[in-house]
């Protein structure tokens, strides 16, 4: 996996590990929390953005303060990897040509990698993600489609 930097890295395990009951974690929410690990803001913001209590994801967090250009983009495209999301009044602005707009290109296209993981990475269907941490032993459990 690519991550942004060792920050973006941490909190992704650290998000993964504190969905806990939902374990295996499927393309959706790998993805998901890829993504929404991948910036400062929404890092800071993680719980603002989804709801790990009911494994929903808030829309309206996308119009909060705490938002940049880049953190939004990740947000749209996480939200609507996640499942199919589109706000209806700022649809274009969720289109590739908007979105991919971004100096977190690669980490956006990791994260498309990581939701269509069955179609990029057919091996990968019922086996364990290793690569949070290409240096250790920590892997993300990963979910039959």
């Amino acid at each position: 996996m690519v991550f942004h930097d060792n920050d973006h890295r941490k909190a992704f395990k650290i998000a993964i590990e504190k969905r806990g009951n939902y374990k295996p974690v499927d393309c959706y929410h790998a993805s998901l929390l890829y993504l929404l690990t991948a910036t400062q803001p929404t890092r800071d913001h993680l719980n603002r953005l989804y709801n790990f209590q009911d494994g929903e994801i808030i829309p309206e967090s996308i119009d909060e303060a705490f938002q940049t250009g880049n953190s939004v983009r990740v947000t749209r495209l996480a939200f609507n990897l996640f499942n199919g999301f589109v706000d209806k009044e700022q649809a274009k602005e969720f289109s590739p040509y908007f979105l991919f707009e971004s100096y977190l290109l690669d980490v956006m296209l990791e994260g498309v990698r990581l939701r269509y993981s069955p179609y990029f990475d057919p091996y990968l269907r019922g086996v364990e993600i290793h690569g949070i941490d290409e240096q250790s032993e920590d892997s993300v459990p990963f979910a039959k489609n």
